[in-house]
C-alpha cells in the first residue's frame, strides 16, 4: 500500500435488461465519483444487467470485458484514472462456458480483470456455478484489494483467504434489498470483527 485509496460505492437502480442504459448510468457515475476525488468506483453485482434472473434467458444480456457495449466505461475510466467495478452474468470459457456472476475490472490503463462470485445461492444455482478459490487480489493504485461479490462476504471462508493472501482491502460488490438490511449488517460486521 501507498499513497491513501478514495473509494466510491456506487448505488444504482438498474434498468432491468438494458444494457445500454446501465451503461450510461454507470459512466455517468464514474465521472461524478472521480470530480470527488475517488480512484475506484465499486457497482452492484450484476449492475450492467439489473438483479433479475428471469431475464437470463436472453443471451443479449450475458457480457465479456472486451463487450463493445462496454466502451464508453473504459473511455470513462482512462479519462478520470478510475478504476471501476462492473457487475455482470458472464460465461466462462476456461469451464465450458459455464455461466458466472462477475464483476468486471476496468482500469484506466485499459486492463481489464474478471472476478467471479465463489458463493452462488439459491435461484442463482439455475444459471451461475460458483467460482473456485482462492479470491485473487488486484493492484489498484499500489494496494492489494480482494473483492467479494454479495454472498462471498457471508462466508468466514472468503474473508480469511483474502486475509492469508495479505490483502489490504476487502471491498463487496453486493445487491441487497431494504428486507434484507440487517443479513447485510450482520455480514459485513461479523467480516470486520474477525479481520
Amino acid at each position: 500500500m501507498t499513497d491513501p485509496l478514495v473509494v466510491a460505492a456506487a448505488q444504482m437502480e438498474s434498468v432491468f435488461g438494458d444494457v445500454d442504459a446501465n451503461v450510461a448510468i454507470t459512466v455517468r457515475m464514474i465521472r461524478e465519483a472521480a470530480v470527488g476525488g475517488a480512484q475506484l468506483v465499486v457497482f452492484p453485482e450484476l449492475s450492467l444487467i439489473g438483479y433479475d434472473l428471469d431475464q437470463l434467458s436472453d443471451r443479449r444480456l450475458w457480457l465479456t470485458p472486451d463487450d463493445p457495449r462496454l466502451a464508453p466505461i473504459a473511455v470513462a475510466c482512462r479519462e478520470t484514472g478510475v478504476t471501476a467495478i462492473v457487475g455482470a452474468a458472464w460465461r466462462d470459457p476456461d469451464a465450458g462456458d459455464a455461466g458466472r456472476i462477475a464483476s468486471f475490472v476496468l482500469h484506466p490503463d485499459g486492463e481489464a480483470h474478471i472476478i467471479a462470485k465463489m458463493h452462488v445461492h439459491a435461484s442463482e444455482d439455475a444459471w451461475f456455478c460458483s467460482a473456485s478459490y482462492p479470491p485473487r487480489p488486484l493492484d489498484i493504485a499500489g494496494w492489494s484489494v480482494a473483492l467479494a461479490i454479495c454472498f462471498d462476504a457471508a462466508n468466514p471462508s472468503h474473508a480469511m483467504a483474502a486475509r492469508d493472501a495479505g490483502v489490504d482491502l476487502y471491498i463487496c460488490s453486493a445487491m441487497y434489498d431494504v428486507s434484507e438490511v440487517r443479513r447485510l449488517d450482520l455480514h459485513f460486521g461479523a467480516r470486520a470483527m474477525d479481520h
